[in-house]
């Protein structure tokens, strides 16, 4: 009733005109069985609008519902009337956030997304930063993520005069697209290339939970940021009280120098072996090269075969691999005509055990090994006690290289404990992956979703502990514990 009629189920989409006394001149609605959101609307060239959001419908004006909660884009004429609405995503939560008109027609919009199928394919990690480029009638171009292995957000994007955008949220990664953490949520700024190929992506804050919500451009190519701070330090000195609110001003016209290659300074030392040996790295030198012809060390950097591995005859060269980068060095193995080594698989009680090569195939030095630890009901794999290789974890399956001498593997099991889990919600959400039992040992993950517009989590509490403020909660159980997601 009131100013809004003919509701379609649930939450509504709504797009209104007003006039420069706040006057209505027109407002419409469209959606369908489930909640519906509207985020942002950009003016197209002509007069028509484009808008974004995100949907749970699968009805109505929406259709073909990918799975959780959709991105939608949706197209209207001068005069709020639907011309067209869409749907993207994956199986998932997936959200659109900002959108603007794009050059050359069509609009760019920004968000974020839980998926890791669909319209969105190769994530970085728990929740990924989403760009996408759709033309005049919303049919995808192209959509591209980043982050790292944590929960980051998109929330706000600009054009940038020269070409390409600006996009700002917050982000808990420490790896990825993004690095230096400052602690738990840091505001996030990132640069794009017209078609989403990422420049640069910055974070700001400190040692807890920073965000940035919008921009604005101003003179001299710089962007003025705003959100809100509970950091007292880092980028965000002289907190106030509580959470703060916080603008900043950045420059974006200048990236920081971009990752080309990397190369082997100095091969290690030794690099001629005999079939069995293991690798070793000892005098290895890497370096990184960088637009500009900047140079650096690089010390943690993995290999393949990795150091400590038993060397076959048909290992020729050695990869090094760092931040997505490649170089290698030759190494020469000779065949080794030494007796065969003995590998002995045992077991204690409460499991069995599994080897391939089954019993009965020959194991020489280099084979590849699996042992597959398979405990009983009420029982875990403690761990494995072993000797002749290196100390693995306590995990199933235990994969190896035989080495040349002899090895043996002991799969030891141990009755679990069960301990009592209380989940619960506060505010407006529902929590999803609640249970009432797991054992000690076991990850319990939990995820919160808002159910209106304005609400959203604030943070977890574990045992009346703050736990942070991702959607999605792990928790390794070691004994009865107390979760409870707060919304506000």
């Amino acid at each position: 009733g009131g100013d809004l009629a003919g509701n379609k189920g649930g939450s509504d989409m709504v797009v209104a005109r007003f006039g420069e006394g706040g006057d209505i001149v027109w407002m419409k609605t469209c959606g369908g069985d489930g909640n519906d959101y509207l985020y942002s609307v950009a003016q197209m060239p002509g007069g028509s609008y484009v808008a974004v959001g995100y949907s749970y419908s699968a009805a109505g004006d929406l259709s073909g519902n990918k799975g959780g909660a959709d991105m939608v884009v949706a197209g209207f004429d001068a005069n709020g009337n639907k011309a067209w609405i869409k749907n993207y995503g994956g199986s998932s939560y997936d959200y659109f956030t900002d959108v603007v008109p794009a050059p050359g027609g069509g609009v760019t919009a920004v968000g974020y997304s839980l998926s890791t199928d669909g319209d969105v394919t190769g994530s970085k990690g728990r929740t990924d930063m989403i760009i996408a480029r759709f033309d005049a009638s919303g049919n995808q171009i192209w959509l591209k993520n980043y982050g790292g292995e944590g929960n980051d957000y998109f929330y706000s994007l600009a054009p940038v005069a020269g070409g390409g955008y600006v996009a700002v949220g917050d982000g808990a990664s420490e790896g990825g697209d993004l690095s230096g953490n400052k602690g738990d949520l840091d505001g996030v700024v990132a640069s794009f290339q017209e078609n989403g190929d990422l420049n640069w992506m910055k974070n700001y804050g400190g040692s807890s939970a920073d965000t940035f919500n919008g921009l604005a451009p101003v003179s001299g190519g710089d962007y003025v940021v705003a959100g809100n701070s509970n950091s007292n330090d880092g980028n965000l000195p002289g907190n106030k009280g509580g959470m703060d609110m916080a603008i900043a001003r950045v420059n974006v016209s200048e990236p920081d120098p971009l990752l080309t290659a990397i190369a082997i300074v100095t091969p290690p030392t030794k690099t001629s072996y005999a079939e069995g040996e293991t690798l070793s790295l000892t005098g290895l030198k890497v370096k990184a090269v960088y637009t500009g012809g900047a140079e650096q060390p690089v010390t943690d950097y993995t290999t393949s075969p990795a150091e400590g591995a038993a060397l076959r005859s048909s290992d020729t060269k050695v990869t090094v691999s760092w931040q997505g980068k490649t170089a290698s060095f030759s190494i020469t193995v000779g065949k080794n005509q030494a007796a065969d080594p003995k590998l002995t698989v045992t077991k204690t009680e409460g499991g069995s055990v599994l080897r391939l090569p089954l019993l009965g195939i020959g194991i020489k030095a280099g084979s590849k090994i699996t042992v597959y630890a398979m405990p009983q009901s009420g029982y875990r794999l403690a761990g494995w006690e072993v000797t002749g290789i290196p100390a693995p974890v306590a995990a199933s399956p235990l994969e190896f290289t035989m080495p040349a001498g002899d090895v043996t593997v002991k799969a030891v099991f141990e009755k679990q404990s069960s301990c009592r889990i209380t989940a619960s919600s506060q505010g407006r959400g529902l929590l999803l992956g609640a249970r009432d039992t797991a054992y000690v040992g076991s990850t319990v993950t939990m995820v919160a979703i808002p159910l209106w517009p304005l609400s959203r989590l604030d943070h977890w509490e574990v045992n009346g502990t703050n736990a942070g403020s991702g959607l999605i909660l792990s928790h390794l159980v070691t004994g009865d514990v107390t979760i409870q997601a707060i919304f506000i």
